[in-house]
């Protein structure tokens, strides 16, 4: 046991040693320096870069990390959780069977510019969201079921809704598009708001680098002002120069690692902070063109695939796989669900009583690159599916694209199938099912596999409508059982969310749909 452990603490010290020398042999050295610290400042490396603080128009994750620390919206979710709490509102309710939401909003809260915070100012956030939907990525999915909002009083609003919405609330914890902005700020800033952002959190922007922002605490919080009274976000693309940092003492934080270093990071007597992502890692298959129009093809393919063996195989026993197409912690998440298992005569046989006696030719489309859900990247995830299929007759061509081309091979439907992925942008199962299978999804380029089944648009639709958890969650688990048995695409795993902390670092959770609250973090 003695040699064991010697010989662990030898392959620890080694892949560290090699850490350091290909960082530097790359030319990639940390250029942070000691901080200025005297247990206020948080020093966060992050991968995401910030490109607006705009919560209109942000659409991108770096963004969202920052804004989720500078705004409030009417109800946040709880510091990690996926449960709408309040924020700005201190209450609500729900009349006209779902259709009107009216709020009661805190009193006594201030904008970072001083002006006070009443109801006029969150018609006045929504409004202009709901009209410039041009500019706000989020606009249709966060407001889209909205008719109209009133200001009853100066602390109470009322939203009035075209139909019944159950995620609502999830809507409005969201750090896109919901968020409340100051209106006075808005115009006298104009277009460049985005860069000079004031909301009511508790912490306040200070300066903005070109890879570097920092905030400062705002000491006149509605709440106590934050223990940390400055934080220093420094954007490092480079996944090993942030644990560079981090292990040098130079930084706090790094966000955006991948777990493969989990070992390593415990090595360096540093935290590992993990949790199951909000997102979904698939195969997809084009269901309204040949081959895959056919379920039954649909059927054979899925079963030629040792999902276990390849997720293992392609990033390790720590990615949890999946078959419920709602990741775990979500509402309709259902343990019971299960995809066609994995069986080679089964796969052959389908196929050849279906027309492809000899097997079949497929042409399998990806993006290069990793993504949330797939950090090994779509290139060695394709050239694993490869094998495996080629194993059940299965010959298929591999074609990649850089991202952005990727996007436009889908809308063309090249190929024949395509390996995707969703991260989730709340914390409801609409968010998955609704937007990734429902038929109206299509027009909308969300619904990538095409899929067209009328019950299904029924049930999602309706479980859209009701306001009853256990109601929605029975339906949710249905919709999946239909759409199991018609296979239109085929999950592997569940992403993972990582960063890794310093020691001292207390109180630091990672919310489940992005970024963290700074609020609750102290250094001790």
């Amino acid at each position: 046991m003695i040699i064991k452990k010697w010989l662990l603490q030898l392959s620890v010290l080694i892949a560290f040693l090699f850490l350091v020398f290909s960082l530097e042999q790359r030319g990639v050295v940390s250029t942070l320096g000691p901080p200025a610290d005297n247990g206020q400042e948080l020093r966060v490396v992050t991968g995401q870069k910030w490109l607006t603080l705009d919560p209109a128009a942000a659409g991108d994750p770096g963004s969202a990390y920052i804004i989720n620390n500078i705004y409030e919206g009417l109800v946040r979710y709880k510091p990690g959780g996926l449960e709408p709490e309040p924020a700005l509102a201190t209450g609500w309710q729900v009349e006209d069977e779902g259709r009107q939401w009216i709020f009661q909003l805190r009193r006594g809260v201030k904008f970072h510019d001083g002006s006070p915070f009443d109801a006029r100012a969150v018609k006045f956030s929504v409004d202009r969201v709901m009209a410039e939907k041009a500019k706000a990525p989020y606009s249709e999915m966060v407001f889209g079921m909205v008719d109209k909002v009133e200001v009853l009083d100066d602390y109470t609003v009322k939203f009035v809704l075209k139909q019944p919405y159950g995620p609502f609330l999830h809507n409005l914890a969201m750090p896109w598009a919901a968020p409340i902005v100051s209106p006075t700020a808005v115009k006298e800033s104009g277009a460049d708001f985005g860069r000079q952002p004031a909301g009511t959190g508790p912490f306040k922007l200070d300066k903005w680098q070109e890879n570097t922002l920092v905030l400062t605490a705002n000491e006149d919080y509605w709440q106590k002002p934050p223990r940390l009274k400055r934080v220093v976000f420094v954007y490092q693309a480079d996944e090993e120069a942030r644990l560079k940092s981090l292990a040098a003492g130079e930084a706090d934080l790094a966000d955006n690692i991948c777990h493969r270093y989990n070992n390593w990071a415990q090595e360096q007597n540093l935290k590992v902070v993990q949790q199951t992502g909000l997102s979904i890692n698939y195969l997809g298959y084009y269901t309204n063109k040949e081959p895959f129009s056919s379920a039954r093809i649909r059927r054979a393919v899925t079963m030629a695939i040792d999902r276990d063996k390849l997720v293992n195989e392609v990033y390790g026993s720590a990615m949890p796989k999946g078959d419920s197409y709602i990741p775990p912690n979500v509402m309709g998440h259902d343990e019971a669900a299960k995809q066609y298992p994995y069986n080679i005569a089964e796969s052959k046989r389908l196929l050849s009583q279906n027309g492809y006696p000899k097997g079949m030719s497929l042409t399998l489309i990806t993006y290069r690159g990793p993504r949330p859900y797939n950090p090994a990247g779509g290139e060695q995830l394709a050239l694993a599916v490869k094998e495996q299929l080629e194993a059940a007759n299965i010959r298929v061509e591999v074609k990649s694209y850089p991202w952005e081309e990727y996007q436009e091979a889908l809308r063309r439907q090249e190929g024949d199938c395509f390996l995707y992925g969703w991260v989730g942008d709340k914390g409801d199962p609409d968010n998955f099912l609704y937007t990734l299978l429902t038929s109206p999804q299509i027009e909308r380029g969300l619904n990538l596999t095409r899929y067209q089944n009328a019950q299904i648009d029924r049930v999602l639709a309706g479980a859209q409508q009701l306001n009853d958890p256990q109601l929605r969650q029975r339906l949710y688990h249905t919709a999946q059982q239909t759409l199991l048995q018609e296979s239109p695409l085929v999950l592997f795993n569940y992403g993972i969310d990582n960063a890794v902390i310093r020691s001292n670092i207390e109180g630091f959770k990672m919310q489940p749909v992005g970024g963290y609250y700074l609020y609750y973090v102290n250094k001790s």
